[in-house]
C-alpha cells in the first residue's frame, strides 16, 4: 500500500513537470546579436532582460559564439536589455511587449554605454561572466530565503550541484576547496564553509578551473587542474561581525546546539564555529579514527559493498561536541607574505549495533556465520594546521606547513557468534569482549622553496617534510570460542597486550623546469626518502594463580625495527599548444627494506627496482569543453605486517600472518575524462572512465579447517582488473530555475583469491541510474525529486552455485517554502527498497522528515523551527558487501524517530551598525 502511494506521488509529480513548463510567464521573446564596434561577434556576453521601473532582474542568457541571444517567456512589460561582457562598456537599451507585438528584434547591437529616458545607466553587474577559467556569479541575482547559508546559494546557481551529505559539484566536478577572498577557509575541507557561511555576507561566487600548484609556480600547464569556489564577500561584511547561535531540545533526549561567528577586517580573517548534538550531525568533516570500523578498505569491492546499501544514514548513535578556529593574516602588513592558521577539534562518541551473516566460499560448499556486535566508540582528535608564505621578492618564495595531531580512541564491544555447515550443523560459536584504548600523536613540518629565473619558465624548487608519528595502545581481549569438531572443545583466551609504533621519516625533494622553446618544456625532479618504524607488541596471558596478566606470551610477543630508504629521479617533457597540450615522462625508483625482528635476531631484507611510465594528453575543443587521457604506472610496496610472519589471534577464529617472501606490486592505470559545459544553455556534460591492471597483486590464502577457524597469509598472484566508468549530464529546463541532472556509473572488478589452497576467481558487476530534478522559484520555493536504482551481480569461479543478485532503489522528494509572514514548512521523504539479499535483510521502508519555522524579530534574524526526524519510525540500515571469499550481508542500529525544538539568531552586527549610522543621520537631519 505505501510502496503504491509513494510510486502515483513520483508519477503525478513527474506529470506536473510538463505541465508546469507548458504554462510560462509570458509568451514574449527578445532576441538579437551583440557585436564590438569592429564588428566582431561578442561571444558568451551576459544578456540581461530587467523590468522597468525598479530594474529588477527577470532573465538572462549567454551569447552563443556568433553573439546571437534570445530570451522567452516574457509577460507584458517595459523592459532594459543590458549586455555585459568583461572589460567592455555596459550597453543598455529599452524594449517592449505588447499582445500586438509579443516578439522583440532588437537586431544588431553595438557594445557601448546607452542613454535610456535621459538617465544613464552605469555599474550594472551581470548575473554571470565568463572570465577565462573562471565562471563567476553575482550573488544578488539569485534569491535566498532568509537567513540561508552558502550551502543554499550553491544550489540556486547554474551548473551546480550540492548532495545531500553536502558534497558540491560544479560542472559536473567535484570542488575539492573554498577559499573565502582567496584565503583558505579552515584547510581542504568545503562543508566548513558552505554549511557555515551566510548566504548574506556574499557579494560573488567564481567557481574556478584552477591550475595545478606547480603549474601556477611555473608558467607550464601541465594539464592538471581541479575545481575550487572563491567567495567574494561584501565590503561591509570586512567591517564587523557575523554568523549565528542554534540551540534545541527535544524528545528521548536529543538536543543540538551550533554556532558560527566571522570577523573579517581588512586582509584579517576570524572564524569560530562549533558544535554539540546527539543527533548524528555535524558540520565540518571528523577527524581522527576509530578502532572496530573494519570494513573492506580503500578499494573498488568497498564501492561495490557500499551500492548494496539501502541509504547513507550513519550507523550508530552519535554524540559529538566539536569546535574550530580559523585564522587568515598578512604579516607585518605585507601584501606578498601570509598567515594561514586553523584548529578543529572534536570529541565524538557513538554506540552502534550490528547483525550480520556472512557466507564463506569453499571449495565444496560454504559455512555461514551470524554475529551480533555491540560497541562503544569514543574518539577526541586535536588538529593544527599552519601555513606561512614569505615573498622575499619577485623571484623567490619560502613556505612553511607545519601540522599536528593528536588523537585519542577508545573501543569496548561485546560480540557473539555462531557458524553453520551446509548441512546446518553448527562448527564453532564465540562470545567475544573487546577494549581497546589508543593514543597517537602525528606531526610533520613541510619546508618549500622556490626559485624564478630571468628567463621565462626556468624555474627550480625544493622540498623538505619532516614527518613523526607515536601510537601507544593497550588491548584486553576476553574470549571464549566452542568447537563441535572433531570433537567438542573450548578454548579460552584472555590476553593483554600492549603495542607501540614509533617513525620518523623525512623526505627531500628538487625539481627543475628549463624551457627548450617557447611551446615546450623539459622538467627534472629527485626525490630522497628514508624512514625508520620502531613496533613492540607485549602480549601478556591471564595468570588463575595471581588474577592478573603476568604470563608473557612468548609466541606473540615480537619487536621490529623497520628502515626504507628509497631513491628517485624523473623527467617530463611538457608541450603547449592552443587546442592542446601533453606531457611525457618516467622515472626510475630503488628501494630498501630492512625488517629486523628484535625478538628472534631475525632479519628480513629487500631490494626493489621500480619504474613509473607516466603520460597525459589534454585536448580542448572549445571553451569549456575538453577530454584528458592520463596513464601512470607505479609499484606498490609489501607492508611490514604482510612481511612479517608473525601470528595475530586477536580473534582466535580468524588468524592472520605475513609472509616475507612477497614481491611487489605493479599497477598500470588509464584513464579518460570528458567534461562540456555550455556557457550559453548552461547545460553540462562530463564523463569519467579508468581501466587498471595489477601484477603481482598481494592477496589472501585462507585456510578454513573442519571446525570453520581461518588461517589467512598473504601470496601474489596475477589477473587482476577494475573498470570503473561515470558519466552525467544537467539540463535546465525551464531557465536555470528547473534543471534535471542525469548520472549513470557502470563498475567491474575482477579480483582472486585462495581458499585452502584452491584458486577462486571473482567478478563483481555494478550498474547504476541515478535522476534528480530541481526546482526553484526566487526564495520562496526549494524543491528537488530524486530517484536512484543500482544493479549487482556477483559471481565466483570456486561457488558458483553461490553467484548473486541484487537490487537497491530509492525514491526522495525533498522541499522548503517559505511565505511571505516569516514561515517556513519543509518535508523530506526517502522510500528505499531491496532484493536479492539474505533472507530477513530484504526490507522495504520510508524515511519522513518534516519541519515548520516561523521567523521573528523585525529583521528576521530570528527562527523558532519545530522538526520531527523518522516520523514514521521506519528508518533501518542494510548493506551488502560482495568480497572474493565472502558475501556479508548487515543490518545496523540508527538514529529513530525524534521531535526537536530549536531558536536560531542571526549575529549581523554589519546590519546593526549600519542601522544605528542610519538613525544618527536621521537625527541629524
Amino acid at each position: 500500500m505505501q510502496k503504491n502511494i509513494l510510486l502515483s506521488v513520483f508519477l503525478i509529480f513527474l506529470i506536473s513537470i510538463p505541465a508546469y513548463s507548458q504554462t510560462p510567464k509570458g509568451k514574449g521573446t527578445v532576441k538579437g546579436r551583440a557585436v564590438f564596434a569592429d564588428k566582431t561577434p561578442a561571444a558568451f556576453a551576459t544578456a540581461s532582460v530587467r523590468l522597468l521601473p525598479d530594474s529588477s532582474l527577470v532573465s538572462y542568457a549567454l551569447t552563443n559564439e556568433e553573439g546571437n541571444f534570445e530570451l522567452k517567456n516574457l509577460a507584458k512589460g517595459d523592459y532594459l536589455i543590458n549586455i555585459n561582457l568583461t572589460g567592455s562598456p555596459l550597453f543598455v537599451k529599452g524594449f517592449s511587449i505588447t499582445d500586438a507585438m509579443p516578439n522583440a528584434d532588437m537586431g544588431v547591437l553595438s557594445i557601448e554605454e546607452f542613454t535610456v529616458k535621459g538617465a544613464i545607466v552605469k555599474g550594472q553587474l551581470a548575473p554571470v561572466e565568463i572570465k577565462q577559467d573562471t565562471v563567476d556569479f553575482d550573488a544578488k541575482a539569485f534569491k535566498t530565503k532568509p537567513n540561508a547559508n552558502l550551502e543554499d546559494l550553491l544550489k540556486k546557481l547554474p551548473g551546480v550541484e550540492v548532495a545531500k551529505d553536502g558534497t558540491v559539484k560544479a560542472q559536473g566536478e567535484t570542488v575539492r576547496k573554498v577559499f573565502v577572498d582567496g584565503k583558505p577557509f579552515f584547510t581542504d575541507d568545503p562543508k566548513t564553509a558552505t554549511k557555515n557561511l551566510p548566504a548574506s555576507m556574499i557579494e560573488r561566487v567564481q567557481v574556478i578551473d584552477q591550475l595545478s600548484d606547480q603549474s601556477q609556480f611555473t608558467g607550464v600547464d601541465d594539464g592538471n587542474r581541479e575545481k575550487v569556489i572563491n567567495i567574494t564577500t561584501k565590503k561591509d561584511s570586512k567591517k564587523g561581525g557575523f554568523g549565528n547561535v542554534l540551540v534545541g531540545g527535544g524528545t528521548n533526549e536529543r538536543y543540538e546546539s551550533n554556532l558560527s561567528y566571522n570577523r573579517f577586517r581588512d586582509n584579517r580573517q576570524l572564524s569560530i564555529i562549533g558544535g554539540a548534538n546527539n543527533v548524528n550531525t555535524q558540520n565540518f568533516t571528523s577527524g581522527g579514527g576509530t578502532f572496530g570500523g573494519g570494513g573492506m578498505g580503500g578499494n573498488i569491492q568497498s564501492l561495490l559493498g557500499n551500492l548494496g546499501g539501502t541509504n547513507n544514514t550513519p550507523n550508530g548513535i552519535t554524540k559529538a561536541l566539536s569546535g574550530g578556529l580559523n585564522y587568515n593574516d598578512q604579516i607585518n602588513n605585507n601584501s606578498a607574505s601570509t598567515i594561514s592558521a586553523n584548529y578543529l577539534f572534536n570529541d565524538v562518541q557513538t554506540d552502534a549495533f550490528q547483525d550480520s551473516k556472512r557466507q564463506n566460499f569453499l571449495q565444496n560448499g560454504t559455512i555461514s556465520t551470524f554475529a551480533d556486535n555491540a560497541n562503544t566508540t569514543k574518539a577526541q582528535n586535536h588538529r593544527l594546521n599552519f601555513r606561512l608564505n614569505f615573498d622575499l621578492d619577485s623571484a623567490n618564495t619560502i613556505r612553511f606547513i607545519p601540522n599536528l595531531s593528536v588523537t585519542t580512541n577508545k573501543y569496548d564491544a561485546l560480540s557473539t557468534s555462531r557458524t553453520i555447515n551446509n548441512e546446518q550443523n553448527q562448527l564453532n560459536s564465540a562470545n567475544t569482549l573487546n577494549d581497546n584504548k589508543n593514543v597517537s600523536l602525528n606531526f610533520s613540518n613541510r619546508v618549500q622553496y622556490r626559485h624564478k629565473f630571468k628567463k621565462r619558465g626556468r624555474t627550480f624548487s625544493s622540498d623538505f617534510v619532516f614527518t613523526g608519528t607515536s601510537q601507544n595502545g593497550d588491548n584486553f581481549n576476553d574470549a571464549t570460542n566452542n568447537f563441535s569438531l572433531p570433537v567438542v572443545t573450548t578454548l579460552r583466551t584472555r590476553q593483554k597486550s600492549a603495542q607501540e609504533n614509533h617513525s620518523l621519516s623525512y623526505q627531500f625533494g628538487v625539481s627543475y623546469t628549463e624551457p627548450v622553446s617557447r611551446k615546450r618544456s623539459l622538467e627534472f625532479n629527485y626525490n630522497y626518502s628514508s624512514s625508520n618504524t620502531a613496533t613492540g607488541k607485549l602480549v601478556f596471558d591471564y595468570n588463575e594463580s595471581v588474577n592478573s596478566y603476568s604470563n608473557i606470551n612468548t609466541r606473540l610477543t615480537n619487536v621490529f625495527d623497520n628502515d626504507n630508504n628509497s631513491h628517485r629521479l624523473g623527467t617530463n617533457l611538457i608541450t603547449q599548444k592552443l587546442k592542446y597540450n601533453y606531457s611525457l615522462g618516467f622515472a626510475v625508483q630503488t628501494v630498501s627494506l630492512d625488517n629486523q625482528n628484535v625478538t628472534t635476531n631475525t632479519n628480513y631484507k629487500r631490494d626493489f627496482f621500480n619504474i613509473f611510465p607516466s603520460a597525459q594528453f589534454r585536448y580542448n575543443f572549445g571553451k569549456n569543453r575538453r577530454l584528458i587521457l592520463n596513464y601512470n604506472g607505479r609499484t606498490n610496496q609489501p607492508s611490514s605486517t604482510q612481511l612479517q610472519p608473525v601470528v595475530d589471534n586477536s580473534n582466535p577464529l580468524s588468524v592472520t600472518t605475513g609472509n616475507p617472501n612477497l614481491d611487489r606490486e605493479v599497477i598500470n592505470t588509464l584513464r579518460a575524462n570528458y567534461s562540456s559545459y555550455n556557457m550559453t544553455t548552461f547545460r553540462s556534460i562530463f564523463g569519467f572512465m579508468t581501466v587498471s591492471n595489477t601484477a603481482n597483486k598481494i592477496v589472501t590464502n585462507t585456510t578454513i579447517d573442519a571446525s570453520g577457524r581461518q588461517i589467512t597469509q598473504y601470496t601474489n598472484t596475477n589477473g587482476i582488473y577494475n573498470v570503473a566508468a561515470f558519466g552525467g549530464m544537467g539540463i535546465p529546463l525551464v531557465g536555470n530555475s528547473f534543471t534535471l541532472n542525469l548520472t549513470t556509473n557502470i563498475l567491474w572488478n575482477r579480483n582472486k583469491s585462495f581458499i585452502n589452497n584452491n584458486e577462486n576467481i571473482t567478478n563483481n558487476y555494478t550498474a547504476g541510474q541515478g535522476v534528480r530534478l530541481n526546482w526553484n522559484y526566487k526564495e520562496s520555493l526549494d524543491l528537488a525529486l530524486t530517484g536512484n536504482i543500482s544493479y549487482s551481480v556477483a559471481d565466483y569461479s570456486l561457488q558458483s552455485q553461490n553467484n548473486v543478485k541484487y537490487t537497491t532503489a530509492t525514491v526522495g522528494l525533498d522541499a522548503t517554502y517559505t511565505f511571505g509572514n516569516g514561515i517556513i514548512l519543509a518535508v523530506d521523504v526517502d522510500y528505499y527498497t531491496n532484493y536479492g539479499l539474505a533472507a530477513g535483510f530484504n526490507q522495504e521502508y520510508t524515511i519522513l522528515n518534516g519541519s515548520i519555522a516561523k521567523q521573528i524579530f523585525k529583521n528576521k534574524s530570528g527562527e523558532l523551527r519545530l522538526r520531527v526526524y523518522d516520523g514514521l519510525k521506519q528508518n533501518i540500515s542494510i548493506n551488502r558487501s560482495a568480497s572474493d571469499t565472502y558475501i556479508q550481508d548487515t543490518s545496523n542500529m540508527v538514529l529513530q524517530r525524534y521531535f526537536m525544538l530549536s531558536f536560531r539568531y542571526n549575529i549581523n552586527a554589519i546590519a546593526q551598525q549600519q542601522q544605528s549610522q542610519g538613525n544618527n543621520n536621521q537625527r541629524g537631519r
